[in-house]
Order: C-alpha cells, then sequence, then structure tokens
C-alpha cells in the first residue's frame, strides 16, 4: 500500500504519454485564418478568425474557409468566424462528398455554412446574425444536419434541400423558416424553433417527422 502513489503516478504518466501519442497521430492540421482546403484529411481551426480576405470559388461564391477537396472533416475547435458582413463563413461545394463541418460559432457573413456536398455532415454548428440564412444544405445525395443552433438570421436559420437526418436543431428569431426541410424522404426528429417568420416546414407530407415543436403533422 505503501507504493500505491508511486504506482498511480506512473499510472497517469503512461495514460498520458498514450493520450499525447494518439493525438499526435490523428495529424491534424491547424487552420488560423481564411483558407483553401484542397486535400482531404482533418482540419482544425485553432483561434477566432475575423475573416478579412476572403477566398474567391469557381462559382464566384467568396467564402472564409472553402473546401474544394473530398472527405474532409473541419473542427472548429469551439472557436467563431467573424465575417466582414459579405460572404460564406465555411463552404463545401456541390461537387464534393464527404465533408463534415462541426463545433464552432459563425456569425456576420450573408450565409454562415453552406455545406452542399453529397454525404455531408453539418453538426453541433452555432450560425447567428448572418444576412441571410444560418445554415444551408442542398445537395442530390444525403446529408446529416445534427445539432446546431441558427438564432437571428435575416432569412432562414437553417435550410435543407436533401435527403437528410435533421435532428435536435434549434431556430429562434430568424426573418423567414426557423427550420425547413424541403426534400424527402427525410427524417426530421426533436427540433426546436420559435419566434421566427415561419417556424417549422417540411415541405414534403411523407417525410418521417417526430417529436418537433412546434408539431408539424407527425408521421411515424
Amino acid at each position: 500500500m505503501r507504493y500505491f502513489p508511486f504506482v498511480f503516478a506512473a499510472a497517469l504518466t503512461v495514460g498520458f504519454s498514450a493520450t499525447n501519442a494518439n493525438a499526435q497521430d490523428k495529424h491534424v492540421t491547424t487552420i488560423n485564418q481564411c483558407t483553401e482546403i484542397d486535400k482531404p484529411g482533418a482540419y482544425q481551426v485553432g483561434k477566432v478568425i475575423e475573416a478579412g480576405n476572403l477566398t474567391p470559388t469557381p462559382n464566384g461564391v467568396l467564402a472564409c474557409i472553402f473546401i474544394s477537396a473530398d472527405f474532409v472533416t473541419l473542427d472548429l475547435g469551439g472557436n467563431t468566424i467573424i465575417g466582414p458582413g459579405s460572404g460564406v463563413g465555411v463552404y463545401a461545394a456541390q461537387d464534393r462528398k464527404a465533408v463534415r463541418i462541426h463545433s464552432g460559432n459563425v456569425t456576420n457573413f450573408v450565409n454562415g455554412v453552406i455545406n452542399d456536398a453529397s454525404e455531408g455532415r453539418t453538426e453541433y454548428i452555432s450560425a447567428f446574425e448572418n444576412a441571410l440564412s444560418g445554415i444551408f444544405v442542398t445537395t442530390p445525395g444525403s446529408a446529416q444536419v445534427i445539432g446546431n443552433i441558427a438564432n437571428r438570421n435575416g432569412f432562414n436559420g437553417i435550410a435543407v434541400d436533401a435527403h437528410a437526418r435533421v435532428i435536435g436543431n434549434v431556430a429562434t428569431d430568424n426573418g423567414n423558416f426557423g427550420i425547413a426541410v424541403f426534400n424527402c424522404p427525410s427524417v426530421v426528429l426533436e427540433n426546436l424553433a420559435s419566434n421566427n417568420g415561419r417556424d417549422l416546414l417540411v415541405g414534403v407530407p411523407n417525410c418521417t417527422r417526430s417529436h418537433n415543436s412546434p408539431n408539424i403533422g407527425d408521421l411515424p
């Protein structure tokens, strides 16, 4: 028993060493300014970004972070991307696939996040006070839109035109729709919208929808 503190400390040291080794093995690229992501991989925003020079894209959209590669995970790391009142905060084009954008805040752009990648995932983003939409997802493929918050955007909070799982999102005080899902089959569950121009819209009647507030005619 006298040796327990030493053994415990040694175990902690081994544990932390293993954790650090695992973190280093992830090969995450840190982003600290507006840029284009043109290679597959894992990326993380390392600090608050105040967007100045936006990145031009082939279709003329200006974005702070433009994702032009497939198989990208962008972790905002709990940081905020603050726009200059124009452009898009994070933009993944429609010809991309398997792009995940998650875990941070985007504000003061025309559109906060546009994830048009097929098999795209937009999760745990807070998009607020953008001139048009907080989060906009449109793709001929499938998508996940989960756990996001979209407040005080000038037009739509969250707009989804895809076959999507739209789950656990919150939208308040947006000028037009709080949460709008235009394409079915989709699954729309446990979303909350209040004090928007129109709160919740599911544009096609045969989407699966349940436990939303306000109730939008839940279907099994």
